[in-house]
């Protein structure tokens, strides 16, 4: 019954996640400025359930984010469970740190294995956002990130790496 449930979870985050990256603008980095951005809590949860359907096992996802810690909450099967980590900074990638898992979804799956979907995830979306992410930092309910330059940029240069042309 473990190998079953361990695919459907991993399958449900791995749908919820994919979903979440694909709203994610291709060519944004041209759009957005190297810098501070902040992710609030209200556009994160709104990119979780956008796709979420009331007939998949896993419902009720709901992403809090403390200056120590995020979490994920949700219920599989009803049971309510929690997944939480911390995210960091890492060669211009977001990767989750001290990730732990509560409820009934423990005893299907191992933070290990939350962590590689997560990372993976995270470096999808670091992909299609176009720019490294230099640091990170949790604020009461929001996400602090900050973008170096465009990858397809250099500086004094046009996109693609393209060399200003002289005046």
């Amino acid at each position: 019954m473990r190998p079953y449930l361990n695919g459907l979870v991993k399958d449900q985050l791995n749908t919820v996640l994919a979903d979440a990256v694909n709203q994610v603008p291709e060519g944004v980095s041209v759009a957005v400025s190297p810098g501070h951005h902040v992710l609030t809590e209200d556009f994160l949860n709104n990119l979780i359930v956008l796709k979420s359907s009331s007939s998949d096992p896993v419902q009720n996802m709901h992403l809090s984010i403390r200056p120590d810690l995020m979490r994920l909450e949700f219920q599989v099967y009803g049971f309510a469970c929690a997944v939480t980590g911390v995210p960091k900074a890492e060669n211009g990638k977001l990767v989750m740190t001290n990730v732990t898992i509560e409820g009934i979804a423990s005893a299907v799956i191992s933070p290990d294995e939350v962590k590689a979907i997560l990372d993976q995830h995270l470096a999808d979306a670091r992909t299609r956002a176009g720019h490294p992410i230099n640091d990170v930092s949790l604020k009461e309910h929001a996400l602090d990130l900050v973008l170096g330059a465009a990858d397809n940029q250099v500086p004094g240069g046009l996109p693609g790496g393209l060399p200003t042309p002289a005046p």
